[in-house]
């Protein structure tokens, strides 16, 4: 009955004409509201309003997510910086594998597209710790000044096993950015069963420019192996 005639003599199977379609009841009688965006969430207008489809609002937004696939010996990650809309950055890279041992590397890319890796661009401080198949523990302090990037760890990631390693960028508006700092702290797993975690902080210490869809950064490597698999994830935090 509900089909031919409805609540208030609207023909219900006239009003929904296109699968989706919603029905409700605006301030004189029985409406169709379409179907909406795909990924828009219903949202009430509160009493007396009508409902409507809206964006999903996040104050923590993907903004990057790349996927190695094959084997490549660097990766630019660019066009994720906005700071008029994000405070900070958190990035992830993981699940990483290189197609031989070496030492990953990170740094950033300015407004120009360059590459900022000089001897002298980055500082950092990591508290490296292990423990081996025995469960024996260690723990190392590795300090350096003046280098081409950061390494987060001094050990290799490897052929077998994956390494992790998470990028918290703190500085709230990375334009003119002299002594940007960051957070980082990274897991990995090495032959033998020995478990390798790091963390620390870093600083930039030029003062290039990063605003425009050029800039973002890299992930390099010392020596000549490769990266064979992994993902990166950049997230902004409002």
């Amino acid at each position: 009955q509900m089909s031919a005639k409805g609540t208030d003599g609207t023909d219900v199977g006239t009003t929904l004409t296109t699968q989706g379609d919603i029905l409700y009841r605006d301030g004189s009688g029985l409406q169709r509201l379409a179907a909406g965006t795909s990924g828009h969430v219903l949202q009430t207008g509160g009493s007396g309003a009508n409902p409507s489809w809206t964006a999903v609002s996040s104050d923590y937004v993907k903004l990057i997510d790349h996927d190695i696939t094959s084997n490549v010996s660097s990766v630019n990650i660019t066009g994720w910086i906005d700071n008029t809309t994000y405070q900070s950055y958190f990035i992830q890279v993981s699940h990483l594998k290189m197609t031989a041992e070496d030492l990953p590397k990170w740094y950033f890319i300015n407004n120009s597209g360059s590459a900022i890796n000089t001897g002298t661009d980055y500082s950092y401080c990591a508290d490296h710790l292990y423990m081996d198949a025995a469960n024996n523990f260690s723990n190392n302090l590795h300090n350096n000044s003046g280098t081409n990037g950061f390494q987060f760890t001094n050990n290799s990631a490897g052929t077998a096993y994956f390494k992790t390693f998470n990028v918290r960028i703190t500085a709230l508006d990375l334009n003119t950015a002299a002594n940007t700092a960051l957070f980082f702290e990274s897991i990995n797993r090495e032959t033998g069963h020995q478990i390798d975690y790091g963390n620390g902080w870093g600083l930039l210490r030029t003062t290039d420019a990063f605003t425009n869809s050029s800039a973002g950064f890299a992930l390099d490597r010392q020596g000549s192996g490769q990266f064979s698999s992994g993902n990166i994830t950049v997230y902004g935090l409002k």
